[in-house]
């Protein structure tokens, strides 16, 4: 059994791919150590030529190939062939910075951990650092200190819900934690689950992801079917806000991704330019059941909130409208 299973999706990445495998081989692993399991989803450029190309040089590489079912049907048929004790899911257009891996997986071997849960930084398209924050330092408090999943859940993710982290596969397999198929936004859900069933978690402050921010990637490019699962990711964890055995503050996070989420959505609803295509999404939220939103701790998330709380979706929306369009019409 391998110590580590790395699972890449690939679809039509063939700009970034070699910048992914190469990060992950220059790491100072045996290659006895681990193996990479890239998952192609149905790419139709050259993706596929460049993953044989590494076949043929690394014997730890496993290749397997899918219709195109989307990144979460791809992370979990990885999931299912591989055979390390810890998995790690990376996405194929972004690349490990830092030769740490080693020490990672060494730390979680040693303390038999269910996660271990590492650091992360904003690129370019070209990989150049962006001068974009993220919440580590809210996290590096917490660094190596061995908490459970509810201590990560409330002061580890910082709002970032995806899993840049050690999984054991086990943990994984034992609460049949996967990733919903066919849906955006996937990650929610998947971290609450991870978080609702760990144990032993340990955070190291180590910035060894680097993630590519593209025109093109799904935060960037919304329409109508992601604000409906947006609305659906959040209608799934809100359900947990009635589990007796969480405590305030892991219900707290919960109502406040929720918030986040939901903010989110509207904005984009009023991005779009049919009125009963508006309609039609602040109808799916009513009938979601979100018809409260625990108000935002910025200062936008709180007024959109609170308008929401009072007023309803729709109404918010045809608020926010004419501000959304103004400020694209002002940016160009």
């Amino acid at each position: 059994m391998k110590e580590l299973s790395i699972i890449i999706p690939v679809y039509n990445v063939q700009k970034y791919l070699e910048d992914c495998l190469l990060s992950i081989y220059k790491q100072s692993l045996s290659l006895e150590t681990f193996e990479v399991i890239a998952v192609n989803d149905g790419s139709t450029d050259s993706s596929i030529d460049i993953l044989r190309e590494y076949g043929e040089i690394y014997p730890n590489l496993t290749i397997i190939s899918q219709e195109n079912k989307g990144q979460s049907a791809a992370r979990n048929n990885g999931l299912a062939v591989a055979s390390g004790k810890y998995v790690f899911f990376m996405d194929s257009d972004d690349f490990l910075c830092l030769d740490s891996l080693a020490s990672l997986l060494s730390k979680a071997v040693e303390h038999d951990l269910d996660v271990l849960r590492f650091d992360y930084k904003f690129v370019d398209e070209k990989g150049n650092e962006l001068d974009k924050k993220t919440n580590r330092d809210k996290r590096k408090r917490y660094s190596d200190w061995l908490v459970d999943g509810k201590f990560l859940y409330e002061h580890l993710y910082q709002g970032e819900f995806f899993c840049l982290s050690l999984l054991k596969r086990i943990f994984l397999l034992k609460y049949s934690i996967l990733y919903k198929e066919g849906v955006f936004f996937e990650d929610v859900e998947y971290a609450l689950k991870v978080a609702y069933h760990a144990n032993k978690v340990i955070y190291i402050d180590s910035c060894i992801y680097a993630y590519r921010q593209r025109v093109t990637s799904t935060i960037y490019t919304i329409d109508k079917k992601k604000v409906t699962d947006i609305i659906g990711a959040s209608t799934s964890i809100l359900k947990y806000v009635n589990d007796s055995s969480l405590g305030n503050g892991f219900k707290y996070v919960i109502k406040d991704t929720v918030t986040n989420l939901m903010v989110f959505a509207l904005l984009r609803i009023a991005e779009l330019k049919e009125k009963e295509e508006q309609k039609s999404l602040c109808a799916l939220i009513h009938e979601s059941g979100v018809s409260h939103l625990q108000p935002g701790r910025e200062v936008k998330e709180y007024i959109i909130s609170c308008g929401f709380n009072i007023l309803g979706g729709w109404h918010v929306v045809r608020i926010l409208y004419p501000v959304v369009w103004l400020k694209k019409k002002l940016k160009g």
